[in-house]
């Protein structure tokens, strides 16, 4: 069995053991992800199922329930392989949809740029300007829905943890985005885990 496979096993032997509500969701879960990110490769050239599950073991080993583990299992799903969150809340429920939604990125396609920025037409402040939408409907998302944080919050925390295979401008670029978004969010959420790791 492969490294996922490991994990992936020991996280629903887990939820089994603490007698979690609909372990079945976490299983289909994880087998539609599976099938979405198939083709896909990390950059460490390891099966890119590896990260969604390693985020869902984070958050099962802080006792989080079965919706946070399905969504952080596809939480990469509706960015990276073409699923819609409409999609996803008719094949789970409505708050792992409304979970992946707040963690998935505002793409340039659907950005609403600002006319009055003369900058907003370059590739580097089109860049800066998702980011800060993707935040904000991170947070806007948050406040009725708080379990997009801590998707989040693992997200990037895997995502540092494996940072070794980026090229450095990559590195930097994760490290200045988590200073100015993911740390000051996990502080004010209290999250110690959270906030002592990724500080």
């Amino acid at each position: 069995m492969t490294n996922y496979e490991d994990e992936y096993e020991k996280i629903i032997e887990n939820l089994k053991q603490k007698n979690s509500a609909d372990i079945s969701n976490v299983i289909k879960a994880y087998n539609f992800a599976y099938d979405k990110h198939k083709d896909q490769r990390r950059k460490s050239g390891e099966p890119y199922i590896l990260h969604p599950v390693e985020v869902a073991g984070i958050l099962e080993k802080l006792d989080f329930n079965t919706d946070v583990i399905c969504a952080a299992l596809l939480h990469d799903t509706v960015e990276d392989c073409g699923v819609t969150i409409e999609e996803i809340e008719t094949l789970f429920n409505k708050q792992v949809a409304q979970i992946v939604d707040a963690v998935t990125a505002i793409e340039s396609d659907t950005f609403n740029p600002d006319s009055e920025n003369i900058f907003s037409n370059t590739d580097e402040f089109l860049k800066l300007a998702l980011e800060d939408q993707t935040y904000q409907k991170l947070i806007s998302i948050g406040k009725n829905n708080i379990f997009g944080f801590y998707i989040k919050f693992a997200d990037r925390l895997n995502n540092l943890q494996t940072i070794g295979v980026f090229p450095k401008y990559k590195k930097e670029a994760k490290i200045t985005e988590t200073k100015k978004w993911i740390i000051p969010l996990a502080k004010i959420l209290k999250t110690k885990f959270f906030y002592e790791n990724l500080e």
